[in-house]
């Protein structure tokens, strides 16, 4: 489906499809997850036009800011059914929307109202699948966090008293002799000992017998940690046996080797895999730098690479992608294989998140990637390319945004002179010096020139000293107002460029000029003082 076409209504017809298919094909079906995905791709174009999306739903539609949606419609009156029925009454779909969330509402509305009723409610099967970019009934980020927390300190109990249950239990027979015997479940106290502290023991023990029995017997407890999901409890094993493993280890070549045997066990499993990089994005980790370890140990780099970019385009905000970008660039070597699978699959929001690696990456040799991105039709991805190209300093970078200052979509050009300015290089200079001195007085934006002139400013040269000057000379009696914006922009690239005839114009201008242009120039000239 065209995504300009997107509207509250086409997504509950997404959503409805959706439901259908799944009620064919099973998770996983090659159909079931098409579907999926076409879903997704609507709803994500639709939040980032028009941004956080809340409906209120009652028994017979759903209801969106004004509008009434469902009521002639049979197919969204059933989905609206489904909904209330199930004590869904308000449903807001965020920036924080991943392909999961979708899957894991679809598969709670296959579940009947007792199911969700004996499961603790809608709002907690939410929390305990993990769903982010989906709000219920009024909950906000900080309720579903709380409720999270709670359902983690809820397993850890029952993890513990399932562990000392099965350590306490004695069952005594007699073997017929009048002899008492005791239950081979008993045999050894250590049953007793929690997971940290066999870790706390493991960390001081010297006999290699006695060390390899403790770390299999943390393996295995951290096995059945995974199989219910108590993943944070097996982290601390984990950073155990990247520290016994590692070179500043005193311990012995057999011991370290055991350790890091243990380790590649553990991150074997692709549910801890991606637990880890999950928590290597999070904007809370204290041991961003010990998660990042744990995925370089990891044996199966795809599996890391994949999770990690998945997680990089489903990103609900710039600070988590940023972490999980950093992260990424510690396979900097072994990325652009994967990058190139994500471009070549079409689906705008993965192509733009993989213009904006490369553009971390930072690599001449990836311009071409960016050239064939830059050939896709959404502006939005064709704007990421020309950002990246900013971080990419070469001649063909400048050659490639300066050719886009032609382009006819004026978001195009303005990111070109932005991304120009940024790589400060002289070679467009003349094309954005005609863009900041041309002026229409009546004109709806004079954004082009705003953005020209500041990056005459950026790069600094003194052959734009001559334009600026005549933008700062520039009187008018139309549009006085953005002409004096201009003015004042044009001062302030020419204290940034700060040679002996941008100084003069500054003083010339001052001399007539009273308000922000005024002291705009006096800032620059001040700085001029200070420099002396």
């Amino acid at each position: 489906m065209d995504s300009g076409t997107a509207t509250p209504t086409t997504i509950l017809n997404e959503l409805n499809k959706a439901v259908k298919m799944h009620n064919f094909y099973p998770s996983g079906h090659p159909h079931f997850e098409t579907a999926l995905g076409q879903c997704f791709d609507h709803i994500k174009h639709c939040v980032d036009d028009m941004g956080v999306i809340k409906y209120s739903v009652n028994n017979k539609g759903f209801k969106c800011a004004s509008e009434r949606i469902g009521l002639d419609s049979k197919e969204i009156g059933e989905l609206a059914k489904k909904f209330f029925i199930r004590k869904i009454k308000e449903l807001e779909i965020t920036s924080r929307l991943r392909v999961d969330d979708i899957k894991e509402l679809v598969d709670i509305l296959r579940l009947e109202p007792s199911e969700i009723s004996a499961a603790g409610g809608i709002e907690r099967l939410f929390a305990e699948r993990g769903v982010e970019g989906l709000l219920l009934n009024e909950m906000h980020y900080e309720g579903l966090k709380r409720l999270k927390a709670e359902l983690q300190q809820q397993k850890a109990e029952v993890s513990n008293s399932l562990a000392s249950e099965s350590g306490q239990e004695e069952i005594s027979v007699e073997d017929g002799t009048g002899q008492e015997v005791t239950d081979a479940s008993q045999e050894g106290e250590a049953r007793d000992e929690t997971l940290m502290e066999m870790i706390e023991k493991i960390r001081c023990e010297k006999d290699l017998l006695k060390y390899k029995d403790l770390s299999v017997r943390i393996k295995e407890r951290c096995g059945a940690l995974i199989a219910i999901n108590s993943l944070d409890e097996v982290i601390p094993a984990v950073f155990l046996f990247m520290e016994l493993s590692g070179p500043e280890s005193q311990l012995g070549r057999d011991f370290t080797a055991m350790a890091r045997t243990q380790l590649r066990s553990l991150l074997e499993s692709a549910t801890l895999l991606r637990h880890i990089a999950h928590r290597a994005g999070s904007k809370e980790e204290l041991n961003r730098e010990l998660i990042e370890q744990c995925l370089l140990n990891a044996a199966d780099t795809a599996i890391v690479i994949n999770i990690l970019l998945d997680d990089a385009v489903q990103a609900p905000e710039a600070i988590v992608r940023r972490n999980i970008f950093n992260t990424l660039l510690l396979f900097k070597d072994k990325l652009i294989p994967f990058i190139e699978e994500r471009i070549k699959s079409g689906v705008w929001y993965e192509v733009r998140q993989m213009a904006a690696l490369l553009g971390e990456i930072g690599d001449a040799e990836n311009l071409p990637l960016l050239e064939e991105i830059y050939s896709h039709d959404d502006v939005k991805i064709k704007k990421e390319a020309l950002k990246s190209l900013a971080r990419i300093p070469s001649a063909e970078a400048a050659a490639f945004l300066s050719r886009a200052l032609t382009e006819e979509d004026s978001s195009l050009v303005s990111q070109a002179i932005v991304s120009l300015g940024f790589l400060r290089d002289t070679s467009a200079l003349e094309s954005i010096s005609e863009i900041a001195v041309k002026w229409e007085a009546f004109a709806k934006s004079h954004n082009l020139q705003k953005e020209a002139i500041k990056a005459l400013g950026n790069i600094g040269s003194s052959d734009s000293v001559p334009a600026l000057s005549r933008i700062l000379m520039r009187k008018s009696w139309f549009s006085k107002q953005y002409n004096d914006e201009l003015r004042a922009l044009a001062a302030k690239s020419l204290g940034m460029i700060g040679d002996q005839d941008a100084y003069k114009a500054l003083e010339q201008a001052m001399k007539n000029s009273e308000g922000a242009l005024y002291a705009t120039c006096k800032r620059a000239l001040e700085r001029k003082d200070g420099e002396n």
